[in-house]
């Protein structure tokens, strides 16, 4: 029998448009097989891992396992794998579940019940062969893209899956980048592993065993890849699998001025940076993953600030910036809504918005007689780049910036982009954009390769841009705004991990046992509510002074009182105008003060692990009984997790649509800008659902359960901890009982 059998699978999004995403579908994967599963965006690759991963349900048709992957689905120690099936995502940020890498690669074995000494080793040495070791306990959010890449592979291949699916993991990645994964990908499958990689590189094509097409939701080739490159260039060209030759422009440089200069810059991992951008022209700007590609496309947009030196902009023009990360773009439900964002905050007629939008898709390759009804998260990778970059051309921008724009894109939907990138600058418009394969830099006039500029990363450098790091006088103030809010996070975490790694008496508090600070802070809580008028001024002075060991800025503690000040004031004023008593009054605001610090102090002395772990320590007489109590405490995880998500999708969004001007001052009706804030809550909840169904995802491909796991972490009660205990319960029982 086959590893896997696919019979007549069929999968639709909608029933009521009646798409189907795939379409009778009939294939078998032998063990041991390297295939590349190729197709044009859209034409079912990614609908098809996620059926083989489980991860959606086919209306039609089976997906048959070997009853070898059957008993590894039950984690059966004679089985030669320990998972059935591991799937790898396009954009790894819809993968990480944990806080670190380190915590991040040791949830799944967690959930498959590997004995923690076993797991320490594995982990270590996955942390290592991914290229991680110095950055294992490092907040993910402070890991490259390429890293936070290696990071997701290192999750799925410490499973050790009969089946590894990578849906086009290298599209972001550097040349560098896309070789190392490419031999953590040779290493699995020489390893007997089995492998389906989706991909649109026609050298990966080449190097496969066996090849799939799908085209039009169907299955149209299956064979060698020798058979495939002998079709004829139509169908090939159909299929997305060739492209025709660009024809470059000629270069008409005797009218072209300077748009942007950088002087003795230094931003990302590039120093002493001089260089000049022409107005007119398109420039590629490449160079190795993390280097500062992006950066420099945002200090141009006046999104970030350089760590020193100067950029400056010759001439008045508008700017629009299309980045990577082609979800963080898109906020509206329908397509149509989302390209037509920006002329509809401008106030423009609805007929001429539906021409331009009609325009913009076509240019970039997005028919809008198949798209103009379609949801906007219901497209492929492919086609939501190509959405984005439409709601970028629709503004008709004097310069367009594009931060890897070709990434995820099929070969023929990558050329009729670099023939749209070619008609922008025949129209005299200045186009900047990121990217390292040759065959794109090939159409740019200019190209700035900033590993020329690499810096040693001296402590100078990192000085330099460390005092810097507040700078804003070189960003949209609005942007500024809400950078400002992330940088205040930023900053509590920075502050978090200097106490954690320092000799003072704070550091002794994160090193308590996770249930012993839950067990204190739930101490707090009732000792405030028990307690009079007088005892909580008590533990409102004990909470400051709990505040102040643990290191947590005091001024951190009042600025958050005093933004939600109003709201609280205007509860205790509707409490008097009802009671008429000014001392209930009083007590309701002095139990809100002393409920609020210690549970801003527990977030602060804990991780989201450590808080699922102390809720699941605390609940268990409860595991006793028999209920999964992990399910609870897995819960208020995901929910400290997705905090920080949450803002982070808020801020994509507001940058998002001063990117596309929607809050700009060109072109905006005044009677326009509240509508525009006011309706990113509609978009935040749309991405939210998103998120959270992309989270849900990853949980699942980690096999969670919630019994039979195991701990990675090891937390020990000292004496300590004890005697802090032991004070806090005398004190709450003291307030409760006396």
């Amino acid at each position: 029998m086959a590893l896997i059998t696919v019979k007549n699978l069929t999968y639709g999004y909608s029933e009521a448009t009646n798409i189907k995403a795939i379409s009778d579908v009939n294939f078998t994967i032998e063990r041991g097989e390297y295939i590349v599963l190729a197709g044009k965006n859209g034409s079912g690759k990614s609908t098809l891992a996620a059926c083989l991963a489980g991860l959606i349900e086919p209306v039609a048709g089976s997906i048959a396992l070997e009853q070898s992957l059957i008993k590894a689905e039950k984690n059966n120690p004679n089985s030669e794998y320990t998972v059935p099936i591991a799937l790898i995502f396009q954009n790894p940020n819809n993968q990480i579940i944990a806080e670190t890498p380190e915590l991040d690669i040791a949830f799944g074995l967690e959930n498959l019940g590997v004995a923690t000494k076993e797991m320490h080793k594995k982990v270590a040495c996955m942390i290592e062969y991914c290229k991680l070791k110095n950055l294992f306990d490092a907040e993910i959010e402070d890991l490259s893209t390429a890293e936070k890449q290696r990071l997701v592979f290192g999750n799925a291949r410490i499973l050790q899956p009969a089946l590894l699916v990578a849906d086009e993991p290298s599209a972001m990645l550097s040349s560098k980048e896309q070789e190392i994964l490419k031999s953590f990908l040779t290493d699995f499958h020489q390893a007997g592993g089995t492998l389906i990689l989706i991909s649109h590189n026609i050298d990966e094509i080449k190097n496969a065993e066996r090849v799939l097409v799908m085209n039009q939701s169907k299955l149209v080739f299956d064979g060698k890849p020798d058979e495939l490159l002998q079709k004829e260039s139509e169908v090939l060209e159909e299929w997305g699998i060739i492209a025709k030759p660009l024809q470059k422009l000629q270069d008409s440089s005797a009218e072209r001025k300077t748009f942007c200069s950088f002087t003795d810059a230094s931003f990302g991992h590039v120093d002493n940076f001089s260089a000049e951008i022409q107005s007119g022209a398109i420039t590629a700007v490449c160079g190795e993953s993390g280097i500062g590609k992006t950066q420099l496309l945002e200090i141009i947009a006046h999104i970030q600030s350089l760590s020193k030196g100067s950029c400056q902009i010759h001439n008045e023009a508008t700017m629009a910036f299309a980045v990577q990360e082609t979800e963080a773009a898109l906020f509206e439900e329908f397509v149509v809504d989302d390209i037509a964002y920006t002329l509809k905050i401008a106030g423009v007629p609805n007929e001429e918005i539906l021409k331009k939008v009609e325009s913009a898709m076509n240019l970039v390759g997005l028919s809008y007689d198949v798209f103009k009804d379609r949801k906007t998260f219901s497209l492929s990778g492919g086609e939501k780049r190509k959405a984005a970059l439409a709601g970028i051309f629709i503004a008709d921008p004097d310069v367009v910036l594009m931060d890897n724009p070709c990434a995820g894109l099929d070969i023929k939907s990558r050329g009729e982009l670099l023939s749209s990138v070619m008609e922008l600058k025949a129209r005299g418009k200045t186009v900047v954009f990121t990217t390292n394969n040759p065959e794109e830099i090939a159409i740019a006039d200019f190209c700035l390769n900033l590993n020329d500029y690499r810096a040693d990363l001296t402590q100078t450098v990192k000085e330099a841009a460390h005092q810097n790091f507040s700078k804003q006088q070189d960003i949209d103030p609005q942007i500024a705004g809400i950078k400002k809010r992330l940088d205040t996070m930023a900053e509590i975490k920075k502050i978090r991990r200097e106490v954690k790694n320092s000799d003072t008496l704070a550091r002794h508090f994160f090193t308590i046992h996770p249930l012993i600070k839950f067990l204190i802070t739930l101490c707090f809580i009732v000792a405030t509510l028990a307690a009079n008028q007088n005892g909580i001024i008590v533990i409102i002075i004990a909470a400051l002074a709990f505040a102040f060991f643990c290191s947590y800025p005091i001024m951190r503690l009042i600025k958050g009182i005093a933004k939600i000040f109003l709201w609280l004031a205007i509860i205790a004023a509707l409490q008097y105008l009802l009671l008429r008593d000014l001392q209930s009054v009083i007590l309701f605001l002095l139990r809100f003060f002393a409920l609020y610090i210690p549970l801003v102090l527990y977030t602060f002395i804990n991780t989201p692990t450590e808080i699922m772990h102390a809720i699941e320590d605390f609940l268990f007489p409860l595991k006793t009984l028999g209920i999964p109590v992990r399910n609870i405490s897995f819960i208020f995880a995901i929910i400290f997790r997705f905090i920080d998500i949450l803002r982070e999708e808020a801020f994509k969004i507001s940058i998002a649509r001063l990117i596309r001007r929607g809050l700009g001052k060109s072109q905006q009706k005044k009677g326009n800008r509240l509508l525009a804030l006011m309706s990113l809550f509609v978009p935040l909840i749309l991405r939210t659902l998103i998120r959270a169904d992309a989270l849900s995802q990853a949980v699942k491909l980690r096999y969670y359960s919630p019994t039979g796991n195991t701990r990675y972490q090891k937390y020990r009660i000292n004496l300590f901890s004890l005697l802090l205990l032991a004070l806090f319960f005398s004190a709450t029982a003291y307030i409760c009982f006396f």
